[in-house]
């Protein structure tokens, strides 16, 4: 019998980080995740996923920056290198809270079961500025 483990998913970067195991590797990285599509056309999600297999438990926290469409696999949107900059300042902040709680990380991702709809999480402190088009620490 195939014994699966179980995915965890936080629903802040921060709470995700207050229950991590010293002994066991963590891993982040962005990831352009496929979401549907039709004929030529397919949606990605622009993301950022990190996680800590522990066991039993895959514990997680996925934040996703902004979704893009591609034709035959090119960027379709007319803004399309806007989108990539958010997905990069996205993951820059997630790196820099990551370094702020010492926690290291190998730039990785684990493979998730066909059907599993992950938890979309959140940073605390962080938001969108509209006019800067990218992810900034809330003022405080």
């Amino acid at each position: 019998m195939n014994v699966y483990p179980v995915y965890v998913g936080f629903p802040t970067l921060e709470k995700w980080i207050a229950q991590l195991s010293p002994s066991e590797p963590v891993y982040a990285m962005k990831l352009a995740e496929p979401n549907g599509g039709e004929g030529g056309m397919t949606w990605d999600e622009l993301i950022v996923f990190c996680c800590q297999p522990t066991g039993a438990e895959i514990r997680y926290c996925r934040i996703t920056a902004t979704c893009m469409k591609r034709l035959y696999g090119e960027p379709f949107d007319s803004d399309w290198r806007e989108r990539v900059e958010v997905h990069d300042s996205l993951w820059e902040m997630v790196q820099a809270i990551l370094a702020d709680n010492e926690v290291g990380f190998v730039e990785a991702t684990i493979a998730r079961p066909k059907n599993l709809k992950y938890l979309n999480g959140t940073m605390e402190g962080a938001l969108f500025d509209p006019e800067r088009k990218r992810f900034v620490a809330e003022a405080a």
